[in-house]
This record gives C-alpha cells, sequence and structure tokens, in this order.
C-alpha cells in the first residue's frame, strides 16, 4: 500500500450533504492507491453537527477538544 501524507494541510469546507453548518476538513493521510486507511482532521463549529449516518467497515473517531455525542446501532445516544 502507498500512502501520501500530506505536506501541507489544505482546509476545505464539508459539504452540505454530510454537515449542518460550519465544518472545516483537512486531509491528514491519503491512500494513492486501492485502501481502507484514510485520515481527516475534521473541526465542527459549535452546533455544527453531521448527519446520522454510519460506515459499513466502521470508524474510528478521536476527539481532541470539545464533546462528541455518539450512537452505535441499537443503542442510546451518549457523550
Amino acid at each position: 500500500m502507498i500512502m501520501r501524507v500530506q505536506a501541507e494541510l489544505a482546509t476545505r469546507r464539508g459539504s452540505p450533504d454530510c454537515f449542518t453548518g460550519d465544518v472545516f476538513i483537512n486531509t491528514v493521510v491519503e491512500s494513492v492507491e486501492s485502501s481502507l486507511v484514510r485520515v481527516n482532521a475534521v473541526h465542527f463549529t459549535p452546533g455544527a453537527p453531521t448527519h446520522w449516518h454510519s460506515h459499513a467497515r466502521g470508524q474510528y473517531l478521536h476527539v481532541v477538544e470539545g464533546v462528541a455525542i455518539l450512537q452505535e446501532i441499537g443503542g442510546g445516544c451518549r457523550t
């Protein structure tokens, strides 16, 4: 697998199809061939949630500031 670590993090706005409010995304690691590895730093402004969704192969979240509200299939919301 070949991966490219971004030397400079170009910030882009999160798509309104995926987020409500102002969300900014920086790509940290991007695969250059078929791979399951992708790393993004996603910054949410206050009151800017993601739309409820799931990931077929799961997702790892590393919250570095603020509060995240999560829900697993069949479970209730938790912080």
